[in-house]
């Protein structure tokens, strides 16, 4: 679509090839520095989610894990989703797999990561227990 086919108030979209070879897998000239921003723009970008969010390691995966299953549990509120159920299958599917990860990194764990995850397997599996036996609420 030429610039004149354009809607006009489109946004206009720029691809520059950054590649460091041609597609005949010629080494390709340095080419000048990259043009830089305004400050106008660098302002009004959204700055990205990796910048936002924590790291990730084997402790924030297993309270991610958890957090999900108690949300299934019915135990945690999520205020921008209606009241729902508890998903007692969902919060089975979360157990076993905090069960087969911990399975599966078997001494490989820090002690203190070993006794998280062993710690939440434990606190979700009484739960579960718990609302397996409770009375179902009336709708």
């Amino acid at each position: 679509m030429s610039k004149a086919d354009e809607p006009a108030g489109s946004p206009s979209i720029k691809v520059t090839d950054r590649r460091a070879f041609s597609s005949d897998g010629t080494r390709r000239e340095a080419d000048a520095a990259p043009e830089s921003r305004s400050p106008d723009a660098q302002t009004a970008s959204p700055p990205s989610l990796g910048a936002q969010l924590p790291g990730v390691d084997m402790a924030t995966l297993v309270i991610s894990f958890r957090g999900s299953a108690l949300l299934d549990l019915g135990l945690l509120k999520d205020p921008s989703m209606p009241d729902r159920p508890p998903n007692l299958d969902g919060a089975r599917q979360m157990i076993d797999i905090l069960s087969l990860l911990r399975d599966k990194t078997r001494g490989n764990l820090t002690r203190d990561e070993s006794e998280l995850l062993d710690q939440v397997i434990e606190e979700l599996q009484l739960h579960w227990v718990r609302a397996r036996q409770a009375p179902p609420a009336n709708p």
